[in-house]
């Protein structure tokens, strides 16, 4: 088993529209290549703000083709 820690910063001017599109798009995509989200959440500090989530993967070979699918998604 895997797992893979994944951090964006994200700004306060566009904080709810990467949530929505995280949300709404990227998280649909990402399922339907196998993504398993472990955790998801916020993180806060004085300097800045981080969108963080956790995924599962049952081994390297599986991680990988499953990211090279994702990125070559049309939809993506």
């Amino acid at each position: 088993m895997i797992h893979q820690l994944r951090i964006y910063e994200i700004f306060e001017h566009n904080k709810a529209a990467f949530h929505e599109r995280f949300r709404d798009h990227a998280l649909r995509i990402m399922r339907r290549h196998g993504f398993e989200f472990v955790a998801l959440w916020e993180a806060q500090s004085p300097q800045r703000t981080e969108f963080v989530y956790v995924l599962a993967w049952p081994d390297e070979a599986a991680k990988n083709a499953a990211w090279t699918a994702f990125m070559a998604d049309g939809e993506w």
